[in-house]
């Protein structure tokens, strides 16, 4: 089992990131969410076509 090591600048990445997401308000995320879902299931009927 290897752990992976988080470098500092990742994590302030990523605190950046979350900073970010909380700009929107939850219809937009909730929006964003349902579209990314979207593409992940064109995208994997897409796949299953082949």
């Amino acid at each position: 089992m290897n752990t992976s090591i988080i470098p500092a600048t990742s994590t302030e990445n990523l605190a950046q990131v979350t900073e970010c997401s909380n700009l929107l308000t939850d219809e937009e995320r909730q929006l964003t969410f349902q579209e990314q879902l979207m593409l992940d299931r064109e995208a994997y009927y897409q796949d299953s076509q082949y």
